[in-house]
């Protein structure tokens, strides 16, 4: 880009526009990080050893912004500045233990690398920001640019790279049973079992069951049984008497995992799911 080319309020805008996407990312990479290692109550016990992850006084800030306005800073990164993002990433354990493989595509020196760069683009956005802050320097120009880039680029390389349950953190199921001996543990977001083992009749009454990933509290999703796309259990288990509309070689069964987030992993409404065939014979067991 030829840099010298453009007005200083189109070089101020695309410098605003690349340092508040970098400071995206960075949230965002610290959120899921800490999120998927520790859970949603990260802030007190994300800790390498007995060192907390975050400093006391990081601790204070994102407890006072959050009760004072929890819907402005609903993750505890939203109450963070720049140079907090920055000293949570540059501490060397920090660093080597949580985001090393999100940022050494870029930035080969580790962590002091990392924190110098966070420190002149924090720098820079302090004086961007202020209503009577001087022109920017080109060299200025190109730093936010560059670096900017960089930590951008190296961050999306490792969402990339990563699987579809650390891409979209969301629960999934863990484990399906059913009265049965049916056992099945599970590691996909989809599944799919034909369970055969052991006839179905008209007239049974069977347990099915699953169990979700124990890091995300029950309140924060929903799980829904159907048949036939229709709703007949919400829970952790469902109890079925068989009857005349469930006879068949491929008696079909599917359970819905669906978070409280805005968005979902698979689309739609679901964030997992489950589907089960079995046989089910029209005659009573006797």
């Amino acid at each position: 880009m030829a840099l010298h080319l453009l007005n200083s309020e189109d070089l101020r805008s695309a410098c605003r526009q690349r340092l508040e996407s970098c400071e995206l990312w960075l949230r965002a990479l610290i959120h899921d990080t800490l999120l998927r290692e520790f859970g949603e109550n990260y802030t007190d016990t994300a800790k390498i050893g007995d060192l907390s992850v975050f400093q006391s006084k990081i601790k204070e800030r994102i407890q006072s912004y959050q009760n004072e306005n929890p819907s402005q800073y609903p993750r505890p990164v939203d109450t963070l500045t720049f140079e907090h993002l920055g000293s949570i990433i540059g501490r060397d354990d920090n660093y080597n233990k949580f985001f090393r493989a999100s940022l050494e595509s870029e930035f080969i020196f580790s962590s002091k690398h990392v924190k110098h760069i966070v420190s002149i683009l924090a720098g820079h956005r302090n004086a961007l920001y202020h209503a009577n802050s001087p022109t920017l320097s080109l060299h200025a120009v190109e730093q936010i640019l560059c670096y900017g880039n960089d930590i951008i680029e190296s961050i999306k390389t490792h969402y990339s790279k990563m699987s579809a349950q650390d891409k979209f953190p969301a629960p999934t199921f863990t484990r399906y049973s059913d009265s049965l001996g049916n056992v099945k543990y599970l590691n996909e977001i989809q599944n799919h079992f034909s369970l055969t083992t052991k006839p179905l009749f008209l007239g049974d009454t069977v347990r099915f069951e699953v169990e979700v990933d124990s890091s995300y509290p029950p309140d924060e999703y929903t799980i829904t049984w159907r048949i036939k796309g229709e709703p007949v259990a919400n829970g952790y288990v469902c109890e079925l008497e068989l009857k005349n509309n469930h006879v068949g070689q491929k008696f079909g069964l599917q359970v819905d995992l669906t978070s409280k987030k805005d968005w979902h992993r698979m689309g739609g409404n679901l964030d997992a799911l489950l589907t089960l065939n079995y046989e089910v014979l029209p005659m009573p067991h006797i």
